[in-house]
């Protein structure tokens, strides 16, 4: 049996020749394989003499680490590593899946920005994002960047906090630009009127289907009329308005994309799949939205967020 100075000794020289140890498709960063060896070590004294089978034995359990991928844009892969990266000095996005933040992530793609992208799961049951995401946004919702001890929430918010720090970017008109006043309109009509509405929608679908079933149809008269009467007549009103401006210029922020573009690309596309927005309605927007899924950072954001469809399914 290798005495404890041997086992100290092979365990840093596993450490030093890489930062990663891979087993199969896992690949786990090296501060979280230090933990699962030494609890590894402890529940299997005969391991001793073999670290690095202690190591890959340890692999077995990691499902209950608490672990997140973190993707740096520097061409290397994604990366599995522990919860310090939420305290990095880096702009770290904290993406949830089939949530809001995808817009934060596509507009770090196409800025290039240097940033850490760590993926959480939403509970398989509930459908709600982990406890863990909860606390650290303000808000306990998507999206939420962290840089420092600065935790930011609400999808506008980051992005001008992005922008902000992002010279020389061309996402945003000029205050003298003739686009400015469009830029604006729907740099906020994108939150402030048109998302409320298709939150309203979605809360209500999901309400009727976990709602006890004797309940249900006084429910959807009452859905079906808030709908009729409310919702749909001032969606329509905002769809008829990016029909008509999206006639006059390619982008919603005017001549050029803009970050209004990728601020309302969640509600447009979410829209389309759920058939609120159609090709014989509203053939401009889904003419836009070909365009913006045509660009390289909606490939490049896409694979980091590793799902078919930024939009969540209920």
């Amino acid at each position: 049996m290798a005495s404890p100075e041997g086992i100290e000794a092979q365990a840093k020289l596993i450490k030093d020749e890489s930062r990663f140890i891979n087993c199969g498709q896992s690949r786990i960063f090296m501060a979280e394989v230090h933990t699962i060896f030494e609890r590894t070590l402890k529940a299997n004294p005969l391991l001793r003499t073999d670290p690095l089978s202690a190591v890959r034995a340890g692999l077995a359990q990691k499902i209950q680490m608490k672990t997140m991928l973190v993707y740096r844009p520097n061409k290397r892969k994604p990366r599995k590593c522990g919860s310090a990266a939420r305290m990095s000095e880096a702009l770290t996005l904290h993406h949830l899946e089939y949530s809001q933040s995808f817009r934060v992530l596509w507009m770090l793609e196409e800025l290039g920005s240097p940033y850490e992208l760590i993926l959480y799961t939403r509970d398989a049951k509930t459908m709600a994002a982990p406890n863990d995401y909860k606390d650290l946004s303000p808000l306990g919702t998507a999206p939420v960047i962290t840089q420092g001890d600065v935790a930011l929430a609400e999808s506008s918010a980051i992005m001008e906090y992005i922008l902000d720090r992002t010279p020389n970017q061309s996402l945003r008109p000029a205050i003298d630009s003739p686009d400015r006043t469009r830029y604006l309109f729907w740099w906020h009509a994108a939150q402030g009127s048109m998302m409320p509405l298709q939150l309203m929608m979605t809360v209500t679908t999901i309400s009727q289907k976990r709602l006890p079933f004797f309940m249900r149809p006084f429910v959807k008269l009452y859905v079906a009329g808030l709908e009729a009467l409310f919702i749909q007549p001032r969606l329509t009103r905002i769809l008829v308005k990016a029909e008509a401006d999206l006639a006059t210029a390619p982008w919603f922020g005017g001549q050029t994309l803009s970050a209004a573009d990728f601020l309302i690309a969640f509600n447009m596309i979410v829209g389309a799949e759920r058939g609120m927005i159609n090709e014989t309605d509203h053939p401009r927007c889904m003419e836009w939205i070909a365009r913006m899924r045509a660009l390289p950072s909606f490939v490049a954001a896409t694979e980091k967020d590793g799902r078919s469809s930024m939009v969540l399914s209920y």
